[in-house]
């Protein structure tokens, strides 16, 4: 059997995920931020329906974390308005517990990145959604191609998850009408391929997957299968 332990270091649905890095602020300097923000929030031009926001990444940091900019609200400096992280990091870091401004989300998806080892970025990826992350997922080892090709599972979040999140914390501790934009972009149907009856994969990882040799492609696309239907069971 062919065991993927979950890696909490991720990137997932092109959000760049860093860590919490602990600041010192006392909690007036907190309530000050707070307050900024719900100032913001209530203070919006009525022209602006929908917040659109981005997520804030550093590179080379260990555990999953990930920062929401939104430009229209004035955060007095503060590179974020809300840091995510999941409920397990929030409940042993007590830290975290300080900012009224973290919000605990549970991650929602899983992204498989197959690898090369003569290519230094992924051949293909796939991001499949889930109710529950696996903590361990067991394969045949006979589905998985081995060396040169690398099979590696991640959890991450939907910018759904994290969008929803947010606009909770706005309706609770703000109560204004600004929303957030929460829409997950979707592919026209000339832009992406039916692998499977249940993968839908982009026209650019088609294209990747044309470049190999017809037995390396048909495995790839045999393990991605593979995978996909390992993880029914937490979908």
């Amino acid at each position: 059997m062919f065991l993927v332990h979950r890696v909490s270091t991720i990137r997932g649905n092109e959000l760049g995920i860093i860590v919490w890095v602990g600041m010192a602020f006392n909690g007036a300097v907190w309530d000050t931020i707070v307050s900024d923000v719900k100032k913001s929030l209530t203070t919006l031009p009525e022209q602006i329906d929908l917040l659109s926001w981005q997520p804030v990444s550093l590179r080379g940091l260990d555990i999953a974390w990930v920062g929401m900019h939104v430009p229209a609200i004035d955060t007095k400096g503060r590179p974020w308005v809300w840091e995510v992280v999941t409920p397990e990091q929030f409940c042993e870091t007590t830290i975290l517990h300080d900012d009224p401004l973290v919000l605990s989300v549970a991650q929602d998806t899983v992204i498989i990145d197959v690898r090369h080892a003569d290519h230094s970025a992924p051949i293909v990826r796939m991001q499949v959604p889930v109710n529950q992350t696996p903590d361990l997922l067991e394969l045949d080892a006979n589905t998985l191609p081995g060396h040169p090709w690398q099979f590696s599972l991640q959890t991450g979040w939907t910018a759904h998850a994290l969008g929803t999140a947010a606009q909770v914390w706005i309706d609770r501790e703000v109560g204004c009408q600004a929303k957030l934009d929460t829409h997950e972009p979707s592919l026209d149907s000339i832009d992406r391929y039916q692998l499977s009856p249940s993968i839908s994969i982009e026209s650019a990882a088609f294209d990747r997957l044309l470049t190999l040799a017809p037995d390396d492609a048909a495995a790839v696309t045999s393990a991605l299968g593979s995978i996909h239907e390992a993880l029914e069971p937490f979908r």
